[in-house]
């Protein structure tokens, strides 16, 4: 999931490889055998939360107040990039969905065809490769949880 905006939750589900399987082959092996090699060197339990998509900028991942804050040139570049589109994107969307709502209400009171929904026709905006859009959709609504470490691979 990417959002110009930080999300509230995230839709995904806990599942614990040890306990179902096949669930081991989806994952990354690289995360898989770090939590492996943790949990029996720390002797605790390690969960570990996969939010991967490949071919994607490291900036994806950052908080806005994470690429403001540093002192990286590029990623004040980023930081830069991402207000920018946010600034452009969300009052264009709020334009596109607001559209959408009044042609499906018209489309329902003429009882004519239902309009195609815009995340169809408008997917580029939210490509998961622009700054920020992975932390506000995918690790951004787990700060509640007490992550200890992160690994890119």
């Amino acid at each position: 999931m990417v959002s110009y905006t930080l999300l509230e939750d995230v839709k995904s589900k806990w599942v614990a490889a040890s306990s179902v399987p096949n669930t081991v082959e989806s994952f990354s092996a690289t995360g898989y055998y770090f939590g492996r090699e943790l949990r029996k060197s720390l002797k605790v339990p390690v969960g570990i939360i996969q939010a991967a998509v490949g071919g994607v900028p490291g900036s994806a991942y950052f908080s806005p107040e994470a690429m403001e804050a540093s002192t990286d040139p590029g990623l004040k570049i980023s930081a830069a990039n991402y207000r920018r589109n946010r600034e452009i994107v969300i009052p264009w969307m709020n334009t596109v969905l607001a559209k959408y709502k009044a042609d499906l209400a018209e489309a329902k009171k003429n009882n004519t065809p239902l309009p195609k929904y815009p995340a169809d026709i408008i997917p580029l905006p939210f490509a998961p490769n622009k700054p920020s859009l992975l932390y506000n959709g995918q690790l951004g609504p787990l700060q509640p949880y007490a992550i200890r470490g992160a690994i890119w691979n």
